[in-house]
């Protein structure tokens, strides 16, 4: 995601910033750093589970040019999961998101790059989407903020099913280029499922 917008050719339209928009299990936010291109293009970024203004005010902060959906549905990673594991589910939420920039004086929105931002539960909706998205926007970048877990299958064996949507993630921004892939992890231990160290350590 870039945070300095190089469209200078023609006047750059105007948005409206006050207050948020109204998108399925959340809002759109638009920080004092998102401005669209002269052609109605934007980045974007979805954060799952995380207080909404810390997430934008972290966006500003960060000087990032995106707007800020934040998607919050509830406690553990099973609403996420089951949230977005009807396909087309997250498609819909790129369409509802492409109507509130339209609503809010960008009159040709243009969706340009995506971030999938995930903190603590939040991991369950990533992993499904990345499972089911139709890849007709371009994914730029996967932010885990300690919250990649999974069941184990055995003593010390992690679920390989559950992991391997990171696995693909983190395979895919390892050849370079295409993806960024970024993940903290904290020393937590939920005991009953693998913490993020643990999965951290199976990724690398």
């Amino acid at each position: 995601l870039a945070s300095v917008d190089t469209h200078a050719a023609e006047p750059e339209p105007t948005i409206r910033r006050e207050g948020h928009v109204s998108i399925p299990g959340g809002i759109l936010v638009f920080p004092s750093t998102f401005q669209p291109g002269s052609d109605g293009d934007y980045d974007l970024i979805i954060h799952f589970h995380g207080n909404t203004k810390v997430v934008k005010e972290s966006v500003e902060v960060a000087n990032i040019n995106a707007a800020v959906a934040i998607i919050n549905l509830g406690i553990g990673s099973a609403p996420y999961e089951e949230y977005y594991g009807v396909p087309g589910t997250y498609e819909e939420l790129l369409d509802t998101i492409d109507a509130g920039i339209h609503r809010r004086g960008v009159q040709h929105p243009k969706l340009r790059r995506v971030a999938l931002s995930a903190w603590s539960a939040g991991y369950g909706s990533v992993a499904t989407i990345m499972q089911l998205r139709r890849g007709r926007e371009d994914l730029d970048a996967v932010l885990m903020f300690d919250g990649i877990h999974a069941g184990w299958e055995g003593e010390g064996v992690l679920n390989p099913r559950q992991m391997k949507p990171f696995v693909d993630i983190a395979k895919k921004a390892a050849l370079g280029g295409e993806l960024y892939f970024g993940m903290t992890h904290s020393a937590i231990d939920p005991v009953t499922y693998a913490g993020t160290s643990v999965t951290a350590q199976y990724l690398i």
